[in-house]
């Protein structure tokens, strides 16, 4: 059985893989986790640094998932997964942010481009609002990712482990 891959960018790039040190300046990093083929399944923000502005405040959470909140069954705890996590023909990862624990609101809208190798830099971009988009068709951005009209903020960021 192939195991999932985990990816991590930082708004920092100092180091390499193996000696990344984000101690010294507060940065935001993000894990994305893949299934065997290829597609990303979760997204989280590990850590928020102050260049994103705000514009993650509100989040309910750190997590997107490649699932549809208005399909999927919600846990005991009353939260349920969504984010309509996806990576489009265009090698454009999308995905939203949850505005309360049953997903019933947003919060954010964020996208990013695909890198390949460790050193590699993308923009990850964000907008709020209450409003996103849905998926074009199918349960994840995998169908296409929305343009974001509202765009708040970018921020470099370097893959720094794969």
């Amino acid at each position: 059985m192939a195991r999932p891959r985990t990816r991590c960018f930082s708004s920092t790039s100092s180091g390499t893989a193996d000696t990344y040190d984000d101690s010294t300046v507060l940065a935001n990093i993000i894990r994305v986790y893949y299934e065997p083929n290829g597609a990303p399944t979760y997204s989280l923000f590990q850590q928020r640094g102050m260049s994103l502005m705000g514009c993650a405040d509100g989040a309910y959470g750190i997590g997107a998932h490649a699932a549809d909140n208005r399909t999927t069954p919600v846990n005991n705890d009353g939260s349920r997964p969504g984010g309509w996590l996806g990576l489009d023909s265009t090698n454009t990862m999308c995905w939203v942010y949850a505005g309360d624990q049953a997903f019933s609101t947003y919060s954010n809208y964020l996208t990013m481009g695909k890198v390949q190798n460790i050193g590699d830099s993308t923009t990850l971009r964000c907008a709020q609002t209450t409003s996103p988009t849905p998926p074009s068709s199918g349960s994840t951005y995998t169908s296409g990712c929305p343009s974001m009209t509202n765009q708040l903020v970018a921020v470099p960021m370097t893959l720094v482990a794969d």
